[in-house]
């Protein structure tokens, strides 16, 4: 996380006032867990016409609720929920179609220099008045069921008998914006620099725009105001005076193209994305996650939670789902054995064609540790909150198959970062053959998966772990504690040399300055290791080394500072590695004077991520420090992932809202001064940098999800997020 350096003095100053006034919350026993109420879950469709019938489309027109017509320049499509194109099997008029409607269940089609609507099996073609300067070019729905035709020099109207077509007069001789319906049904139109308002006796004058150096775009009329749209931002007239919103009123993209109200929202098309306005709030959507592509034409809004958007080569349907989290983690949850999971280890999987999950392969990850044991220590809390069988089993499966990673290297306590069958690809890294020939490990094994391996471990071995599965967990971790100390504090490999990133001995951290960035995190790391293994094996050696190192080696007084900040390299993985070393040396650590350090050292970080609200870092600094911090937040942002996890590639660097960082990120790109919800940023795991304004990759991978599901059942364990059913009941 890195931002300009006089905000960082503030944010380390408030972390000794939150030290001192106990600044997030109450008490652990006096905590009141958010209730996982209801939401609206943002969603989406998106249907690559261009891609899948060789034409760009030029219309979209609501047929019914959740059903839209689609056209293209000589068919029409049908198109729902369910992502497909249906070819509409009618025979259409010679005629180069420009936009489509639905009147009383008729099509009403908007063709060069007339229009047609669909009677029984044929087409009425109504012409357009020789006397127009330019036809129109495209259509409109009235509150009444009409319809009208609309173009810069040309209003026209069809009436729900759709009998006669009704030349209207112009309100004015300069260029037609838009029309637009208000919530007074009325008709409003945007002509030249004034606007207009329909009456009885012709177009009334109620409002007149201020000097504009481009000419406006589009027009919207809502219960808040009237709305202008221009390249450069939005006009907002509510009462007598024009505001100007831009970047620094929040409005994400400035190009204005197409404007849709709803009663209290308002959605705004522009050359790069859609965003939707309510309550003062923006959110916005682009890039392939949201969009076919981010040119948006035009947008129709079905409800102020649905709106139909019209790109140069496709239609998205965006919508909000209601639902809960517990509904949410079903979904996620029910992903893991159809595209998760490989020899019982959870990781991503690859696509070979962006998007398409019907083409999803399995291979190995450098971290396939850590996720497992992330996904372990999701369905060890799930167990113990819900008791569902399915959560135990999956349980056992997990850690058998970390055991088993451990057990393949052939080196007692040194587990592999992965493994595959021989005659499996690998993809870069450190691999060894089995003596029996059929299998292969990767090595030169990180302290990311032993701090994953021993975060879950003790929580399997606390909640799920009976009988045989007691001893067995028992032994691996004494075996890895084990492996550790005897050899002087590092992870050995096969080659009886440390690896890369095992290593946690005193020499290297307290005196060794190219172990300066890791002193803090991985004294942090080695001491909550030790406390683990004291607590699961019952041995007094693993204690013994402990002391040892927290207090001769100063190894706790290190923990303090282990959250690295600007100037310093700030590395967003190293916070997950943190968090999940925190949560075990707070479960176990009883020493009053040892357990105060350790406090300091999670206020000082957690006061540094708070800006984050991250989930998994709010429970465990909640857990850690027996108060509220960011509770709230932290179910926000479980809300907020979206329910589509392929890492299609997020673009912000253009965003009018967001201010760049003077200082780039550690792999030098550009960043934001503020992190970036779920929903809008690439990245998805917690390990990433939530601050980066342009991450992800083509759409070829899917995540498995573990890292919503830990927090969210953690949540649930603790008390945190408070089922709806129990909520109502308290």
């Amino acid at each position: 996380m890195k931002a300009n350096t006089s905000r960082w003095i503030l944010i380390l100053g408030g972390a000794v006032l939150l030290v001192l006034l106990a600044g997030c919350g109450t008490r652990r026993n006096q905590l009141s867990g958010v209730p996982d109420t209801p939401y609206l879950q943002k969603d989406k469709v998106v249907l690559e016409v261009l891609k899948q019938t060789g034409q760009k489309p030029v219309s979209v027109g609501l047929l019914d609720a959740g059903r839209v017509i689609v056209a293209t320049p000589s068919q029409l499509f049908v198109a729902g929920n369910r992502g497909d194109l249906e070819l509409l099997d009618v025979s259409l008029p010679r005629d180069r179609l420009r936009d489509v409607a639905v009147m009383n269940g008729q099509l009403v089609l908007l063709g060069r220099s007339a229009l047609w609507t669909r009677e029984a099996d044929t087409w009425r073609r109504f012409r357009f008045p020789r006397v127009l300067i330019e036809n129109p070019d495209h259509l409109l729905r009235g509150p009444d069921g009409s319809v009208w035709a609309v173009g810069p020099r040309a209003i026209l109207r069809l009436p729900p008998t759709g009998q006669k077509l009704v030349s209207l007069p112009l309100p004015s001789a300069r260029e037609i914006v838009d029309v637009a319906f208000g919530p007074d049904q009325q008709a409003y139109v945007l002509s030249g620099s004034w606007i207009f308002r329909m009456t009885d006796g012709g177009w009334q004058q109620v409002a007149e725009l201020p000097a504009l150096r481009r000419r406006p775009t589009a027009f919207a009329v809502t219960e808040s105001g009237m709305w202008v749209g221009t390249p450069s931002g939005l006009l907002h007239l509510q009462g007598v005076e024009w505001d100007t919103l831009r970047g620094r009123q929040g409005l994400p993209y400035e190009d204005v193209t197409s404007l849709a109200g709803g009663r209290g929202v308002l959605w705004v098309g522009t050359s790069w994305g859609v965003c939707r306005y309510e309550n003062g709030r923006w959110e916005y959507y682009a890039n392939r996650r949201w969009l076919p592509d981010d040119r948006v034409r035009r947008v129709v809004a079905e409800s102020d939670t649905s709106a139909w958007v019209l790109t140069e080569t496709g239609v998205s349907h965006l919508f909000k789902r209601r639902m809960t989290l517990a509904e949410k983690a079903r979904i996620f949850e029910s992903r893991i054995p159809v595209r998760h999971t490989r020899f019982g280890l959870i990781g991503e999987c690859t696509l070979f064609e962006p998007g398409r999950l019907d083409t999803f392969v399995l291979r190995d990850n450098d971290n396939d540790g850590l996720w497992s044991a992330m996904y372990l220590a999701a369905e060890c809390f799930r167990w113990a909150a819900t008791h569902d069988p399915e959560a135990r089993e999956r349980a056992i499966r997990t850690f058998e198959a970390l055991e088993r990673l451990e057990r393949i290297t052939g080196i007692p306590g040194f587990p592999a970062r992965s493994f595959v069958r021989i005659e499996d690809r690998v993809y870069g890294g450190e691999w060894h053959a089995t003596p029996d020939g059929k299998w292969k490990w990767k090595g030169d094994t990180s302290s990311d998966e032993i701090v994953g391996h021993l975060f879950a471990y003790p929580i399997f071995y606390d909640l799920v772990a009976e009988g045989e599965y007691r001893e067995r967990v028992r032994e691996l971790v004494r075996r890895i504690a084990d492996h550790i100390v005897s050899h002087d504090f590092h992870l050995v490999d096969l080659d009886g040399k440390p690896t890369t990133w095992g290593v946690w001995h005193p020499d290297s951290l307290n005196n060794n300055p190219n172990w300066s960035n890791e002193k803090g995190l991985n004294s942090l790391e080695i001491l909550s290791f030790l406390r683990v293994a004291h607590h699961v094996t019952g041995e007094a050696r693993f204690l013994q080394a402990y002391y040892d190192l927290a207090v001769t080696h100063h190894y706790a007084e290190n923990t303090v500072n282990q959250k690295i900040v600007p100037p310093g390299e700030v590395n967003h993985s190293d916070d997950e590695l943190a968090f999940l070393s925190y949560y075990g040396l707070f479960r176990y650590e009883t020493d009053k004077k040892l357990r105060a350090i350790y406090v300091k050292s999670m206020e000082r970080s957690w006061a540094i991520e708070k800006p984050e609200k991250n989930p998994l870092w709010n429970f465990i600094a909640t857990y850690a420090l027996g108060r509220d911090c960011g509770l709230e937040d932290a179910v926000e942002t479980l809300r907020d992932v979206p329910l589509d996890l392929i890492s299609w590639r997020m673009k912000n660097s253009q965003r009018a809202d967001l201010q760049v960082d003077s200082l780039l990120a550690r792999d030098g790109r550009r960043q934001a001064t503020r992190p970036l919800p779920p929903s809008e940023r690439g990245m998805l795991k917690w390990n990433g940098n939530p601050y980066l304004l342009d991450d992800g990759d083509a759409g070829r991978i899917e995540d498995d999800g573990a890292f919503w599901l830990l927090p969210y059942w953690m949540g649930r364990y603790y008390g945190y997020i408070v089922e709806a059913r129990a909520a109502s009941e308290q």
